[in-house]
């Protein structure tokens, strides 16, 4: 038997003065706040909520698969960017490798509007949001008398994959509900240039799997998912409304590269599952003696993923605010 001795490598970085220099001007610069609409996502055909803000001066956007992306602002990422989604933050807590919130486990058919914020007020919406926030408000349910049905499928050939979205919404004039259904499946992740670099890293990936006792099975670098969005909205008079809201993502199968390829520092992770539920109720617009613009909502939203393992984060959220005027 050989004995190993624990070496120990000890190392210095120093920051240089330029470093500084330009680290200081990023926290300080000033504040700024970008929205992308519905009319944006839609005339740039983005896949999902990172793609549609890839092109924000000041965002990066870098794919480490055909579902997991992450998001860079200011030069800061991981948890230094933080990601809420109908005033509900999307939480880590180890659950990814990248570090932030996965935001793509929102279906971009139902996202109404995204505001980019960067700078160091971001923090006001996290602590720990020093690079900036990605705020994502979805649709509401229309009141509006009528009925509208639409069919969307998509085909990109990037990814392998093709989308399916149902949308269904109506209203009677008072009350209103609104439906999105949507199916994702994505075969592969094609990296140009790559392709000998990505082969050879999935063949060892699947020969260290043989010889893990839980091994996993590699079907390709894509992923599948099913989302269902429901809301349903009542019209109280003088512009006050009461919504519902529930929302349901179902990943699996979600395959995802962290490193240089080329460099062979590169290591797969793969997913067997991933989830998020939010259920949520609110009243907006309402008033009360002095008090106008009382808006009250509560939201129960539950993340899970099962990867090397299982991970479940739940948090519940009450938030009120109204306009006293003076």
């Amino acid at each position: 038997m050989f004995e190993l001795q624990g070496v120990t490598v000890e190392g210095e970085y120093v920051v240089s003065d330029k470093d500084w220099a330009t680290r200081e001007e990023q926290f300080y610069k000033s504040y700024t706040r970008e929205t992308v609409d519905q009319t944006i996502i839609q005339e740039e055909g983005a896949n999902d909520v990172t793609e549609a803000i890839a092109d924000v001066p000041g965002v990066t956007v870098t794919s480490q698969g055909a579902f997991t992306k992450s998001i860079t602002i200011r030069g800061l990422d991981g948890n230094r960017v933080s990601t809420i989604v109908d005033g509900v933050r999307i939480g880590n807590q180890g659950m990814t490798h990248t570090g932030a919130g996965e935001i793509n486990m929102t279906d971009l058919d139902a996202v109404s509007s995204i505001d980019i914020i960067k700078g160091s007020p971001s923090v006001i919406f996290d602590p720990g949001a020093s690079g900036g926030v990605v705020k994502v408000q979805t649709l509401n349910a229309p009141v509006k008398k009528g009925l509208k049905l639409k069919q969307k499928v998509a085909y990109d050939h990037g990814y392998g994959k093709k989308e399916s979205t149902t949308m269904i919404s109506g209203g009677t004039g008072k009350v209103g509900g609104l439906l999105i259904y949507s199916k994702d499946k994505a075969d592969d992740y094609k990296i140009a240039g790559q392709d000998r670099d990505k082969a050879l890293l999935i063949n060892h990936y699947q020969l260290n799997q043989e010889m893990s006792p839980t091994p996993k099975t590699l079907k390709d670098l894509g992923y599948d998912a099913e989302s269902l969005t429901l809301r349903g909205r009542a019209d109280l008079g003088d512009e006050t409304y009461v919504d519902v809201d529930f929302d349901k993502w179902v990943g699996k199968d979600i395959v995802s590269i962290h490193g240089n390829i080329t460099e062979g520092n590169a290591s797969i992770f793969q997913n067997e599952r991933m989830e998020r539920e939010r259920t949520s109720i609110g009243l907006s617009g309402a008033s009360f003696r002095k008090l106008e613009n009382i808006a009250v909502k509560y939201s129960d939203q539950q993340l899970y993923q099962l990867g090397s393992a299982e991970t479940t984060l739940d948090s519940k959220n009450l938030v009120m605010s109204f306009d006293l005027p003076v």
